[in-house]
């Protein structure tokens, strides 16, 4: 057992991974049967080739300021998440933003699933407090957070919605819960600490629950180390991340990965990291400080082998694969289109992606967020047309 986990270990943990030989967590826990996949399109009906916008000069920012943070939208709707059904590639889950309504509106928030089969539009629930962010499970679960407190899930017909976790107020972006591939659990960075001491003074929040929201296991693994004084030892902070996000649980349920500052081998880097349940360790994929990247990381994803970690930034797409180190950027933005999310469909051949696009109106600058689906190797982006 890693040096971490023995200061905040969970009473779960012997019994999640008494075997490094298995998948401890997964196989003896959370796998169970799941649905079969649907693997025929119909996607085609409901999207229209991209045009590759040229990176031209826009006028100056109307309003001042970042341009994705403090443009206008340039829509009545912005789409946030976009993740498919992981048991039928022909249906996706995405939030929906009412652009002219106030926050504080029921309906300006909405959970939405799209049927690219029959053009049918469901909406799951409305909330004003919604989180930005949702996922789907094998399990069919809609899983989703409120800005302000607690953890929801929901079944893709909109029935038994149940609140399974109490949060504190927190506005983190790293409050995201994610299944694991079977379905069973999820994993949810809380209360604010992606970080503890080890004299116990502040515990890791990185937190394994099933289901029903029943705490199984904390990864410390996961969490930054703080020392208990001021001075650091560098055995201690090794392989350890700081600001751990964009997290994503492989399909076979033995990965976390995740974007993360840390140092490795003593050298302090920004890159891909993941959390292997059966080593019991954080491990490198990709030092980002040496490649030519395009912004921070945005999002991640396996593929369906279970070998290819899937990133975004803010303007690109990639992958690698972890066995072979085989490396590949397949979509490349500019300073006028950038990519927020990124969610594989099952079968593994296209990505849904939450695009930020900026265009020129009447001599403004408005952006809008919009779902797009691009091949696995990059070719074919094309726009989703959500029949509002």
């Amino acid at each position: 057992m890693a040096g971490a986990i023995q200061f905040c270990v969970m009473e779960y943990k012997h019994i999640l991974y008494a075997f490094t030989g298995m998948l401890m967590l997964i196989s003896s826990t959370c796998k169970q049967e799941s649905l079969p996949i649907q693997i025929s399109s119909c996607i085609s009906d409901f999207t229209e080739i991209a045009i590759n916008e040229v990176n031209i000069t826009l006028p100056p920012l109307c309003p001042t300021g970042r341009w994705y943070e403090n443009e206008p939208p340039l829509n009545a709707y912005n789409y946030y998440s976009p993740v498919f059904n992981p048991n039928n590639s022909n249906q996706i889950a995405y939030i929906r933003f009412d652009t002219l309504a106030p926050y504080q509106l029921e309906g300006a928030l909405e959970l939405h699933t799209f049927d690219f089969c029959t053009g049918e539009i469901s909406i799951i629930n409305k909330d004003s407090i919604v989180s930005y962010t949702v996922d789907w499970s094998r399990k069919d679960w809609l899983i989703y957070r409120k800005w302000f407190k607690d953890i929801y899930k929901v079944k893709s017909n909109g029935q038994s919605k149940t609140k399974i976790i109490d949060t504190n107020f927190s506005l983190s972006a790293n409050q995201i819960p994610v299944w694991n591939g079977s379905g069973s659990c999820f994993a949810w960075a809380g209360d604010e600490w992606l970080a503890y001491t080890l004299d116990g003074g502040i515990k890791c929040n990185f937190t394994i629950f099933d289901e029903n929201g029943v705490r199984l296991d904390t990864i410390c693994e996961l969490c930054e180390r703080l020392p208990a004084t001021t001075y650091i030892d560098p055995l201690q902070i090794n392989m350890n991340p700081r600001k751990a996000g964009n997290f994503s649980w492989s399909k076979d349920d033995t990965k976390i990965s995740c974007s993360a500052w840390a140092y490795v081998d003593y050298a302090d880097m920004y890159g891909l990291f993941y959390y292997d349940f059966i080593l019991d360790e954080l491990v490198l994929v990709e030092n980002l400080n040496i490649q030519a990247w395009y912004g921070e990381v945005t999002d991640t994803d396996w593929t369906p082998d279970n070998r290819k970690l899937v990133w975004s930034t803010e303007r690109s797409i990639g992958w690698k694969d972890i066995y072979s180190g085989e490396r590949k950027i397949i979509l490349t933005g500019h300073e006028n289109r950038r990519y927020e999310s990124i969610d594989l469909s099952p079968d593994g051949k296209t990505i849904a992606v939450e695009r930020l696009n900026r265009v020129n109106v009447n001599g403004c600058t408005k952006v809008e967020r919009a779902i797009y689906l691009v091949n696995i190797d990059g070719t074919n982006e094309r726009r989703v047309l959500i029949p509002e």
